[in-house]
């Protein structure tokens, strides 16, 4: 979430600026969320991550769409306009709250909550269950992001669990580079 968040403030921020992430645990009750009338919010604990730029900002029509799926302010093939909905989607799967304010010419903050989750009790550490052995992959898999960043982390986390991995940067890429072999179907 927060990588995506720092390339949009990357993005943002031509000439430089500061992007600043901030974290806290919070208790929302019924007060924090009469704050929010628009949020059906659930009392309890939450991890809040505060992420700020010094950036370009957002109008209040752009801030209202940014979490749809492929809406871009950024020139076609610069942005896949799916960072922003990927962080939602996460934030939303985890059960927490995820809102921003912006401006023009007055940078951007996220606001996201994430229920906390409560772990050992204090004194014991954790318990590990037993590891199992990594089992290796001998599959291909394409890996298309318009992000180097983004496409170098893929692949890394896939090698790792000994796939092949092949990069490309957009559809058209993609679509050139697999299928990496010829193979008749059905076999």
């Amino acid at each position: 979430m927060i990588l995506n968040l720092a390339l949009n403030a990357r993005d943002a921020m031509p000439r430089g600026g500061r992007f600043t992430v901030a974290t806290s645990l919070e208790r929302l009750d019924a007060r924090f969320a009469a704050r929010y009338p628009g949020i059906e919010i659930r009392p309890g604990d939450y991890a809040r991550v505060t992420v700020t730029d010094t950036g370009v900002g957002m109008d209040a029509e752009t801030l209202a769409r940014a979490f749809e799926p492929f809406f871009t302010t950024k020139p076609v093939g610069e942005g896949s306009g799916l960072g922003l909905a990927t962080v939602y989607g996460i934030v939303k799967q985890s059960n927490g709250y995820i809102w921003g304010e912006s401006g023009t010419g007055a940078g951007t903050t996220w606001h996201m909550y994430l229920p906390r989750v409560v772990g050992q009790q204090a004194g014991r550490g954790p318990e590990y269950a037993e590891s199992l052995p990594l089992e290796r992959r001998a599959e291909t898999v394409l890996v298309v992001d318009d992000e180097p960043m983004m496409r170098a982390l893929a692949r890394r986390a896939l090698e790792i669990y000994g796939y092949t991995v092949l990069e490309a940067e957009h559809g058209r890429a993609a679509v050139q580079r697999w299928p990496p072999v010829t193979t008749r179907w059905p076999p």
